[in-house]
């Protein structure tokens, strides 16, 4: 496996929004979003000689909805590992 060339803003920018992309599609590819109240999102990224991705998402749920409490943290893994292909693809060297 290659190396990661040197990032700037904008690309962490983008490795943001495909996280989170990802992470969107994948909560509400099984969960009706008729069951969620709040959805929110949290990534941070950054370079220093290492890529550091931190994440986080908070779901609501409508008191009757019978959906999965963990979704959030199998869409986060989910997304990670697409992050691998993602790296190897647009960002490696």
């Amino acid at each position: 496996m290659n190396k990661l060339k040197e990032l700037n803003q904008e690309e962490l920018k983008d490795i943001s929004d495909f996280l989170s992309d990802n992470i969107n599609e994948y909560i509400l590819a099984n969960v009706s979003s008729k069951d969620i109240l709040e959805m929110d999102i949290q990534i941070e990224v950054s370079y220093n000689e290492k890529l550091k991705v931190d994440v986080s998402v908070n779901l609501e749920f409508h008191e009757l909805s019978k959906a999965d409490a963990n979704i959030s943290d199998i869409a986060i893994e989910n997304s990670l590992l697409k992050l691998d292909s993602y790296l190897d693809e647009n960002f490696r060297v």
